[in-house]
């Protein structure tokens, strides 16, 4: 396999230090130590900045993209929450409570198993989030770590 370098995009001033490519949103984001969340799309003129937002208090660690019932992403981040967004309509959907102790390091969403979120971060259990469950507490349960 051979690698190229074909082309350098400016996307600011601060590093960008994670991406991510949704699919079903045909972009990318990616956010950098400002915390800004930067939604943008290639095409044969570039780089195209769709938008911006700031969606957290800290680094944001993951993203997980989901489809049904609604086009959104959900964020996590290093500041114990975890968000919800439209990115069509640029605007927060639901926060879930407040991850237990530590920071949200990482998401899995399942589609196939009844639309669960998973969330992982520095303490023993990983939480299960029904997605679907809007006006109740979203928290289906939690999974037993190591000792």
């Amino acid at each position: 396999m051979q690698i190229r370098y074909l082309k350098s995009f400016d996307v600011g001033a601060v590093t960008q230090h994670k991406l991510w490519y949704l699919p079903v949103h045909q972009s990318w984001l990616s956010c950098g130590k400002d915390l800004v969340l930067n939604r943008f799309s290639f095409d044969r003129k570039g780089l195209q900045i769709i938008n911006s937002m700031k969606v957290h208090n800290d680094e944001i660690t993951d993203i997980v993209e989901i489809e049904h019932p609604t086009k959104c992403i959900v964020t996590c981040s290093l500041d114990k929450k975890i968000h919800m967004y439209s990115l069509l309509r640029c605007e927060m959907i639901r926060t879930f409570p407040q991850h237990n102790k530590t920071s949200v390091k990482q998401l899995c969403y399942f589609e196939e198993y009844g639309r669960y979120l998973l969330s992982a971060g520095s303490e023993q259990d990983i939480y299960v989030w029904a997605v679907d469950n809007i006006v109740d507490d979203p928290l289906y349960g939690r999974l037993g770590g190591h000792k």
